[in-house]
């Protein structure tokens, strides 16, 4: 695995250094972590509905956007954010794995971005 600086880390927001820490499965090559979080693999499925789980529960979101971050160029994979919607309450903030058939599982870090906990945001950088 590729080592990273202190200073990446502590430059990174938040959510993209959580991102970075939990990585992916242990037995994958840095490659294929790296492919699981690129805008393209999202883009393609937004309007979609997927899985949060983690090991006590599960929720159903819906991807509803995926847009650019503010210090990243317009359109880059692998810096961008997701928005995912529920109908009522879901999990509180924490590391889940998202899932849906045919999608290969990954692990993102989660963050409500409204009190009621029904809208989310997570931050790939």
């Amino acid at each position: 695995m590729t080592e990273i600086s202190r200073r990446t880390v502590l430059g990174a927001s938040a959510a993209g250094a959580a991102v970075l820490a939990v990585g992916g499965p242990a037995d994958a090559s840095p490659a294929q972590v790296r492919s699981l979080y690129t805008r393209r693999r999202f883009t393609r499925l937004r309007g979609r509905r997927f899985v949060l789980t983690d090991g006590t529960g599960s929720w159903t979101v819906t991807l509803t956007r995926v847009t650019d971050l503010a210090h990243a160029r317009r359109g880059e994979q692998r810096s961008f954010a997701l928005t995912f919607r529920r109908l009522s309450a879901g999990p509180p903030q924490g590391t889940y794995t998202l899932r849906r058939k045919g999608f290969r599982p990954t692990v993102l870090f989660v963050v409500p971005s409204d009190a009621r906990r029904r809208t989310y945001q997570v931050v790939v950088n």
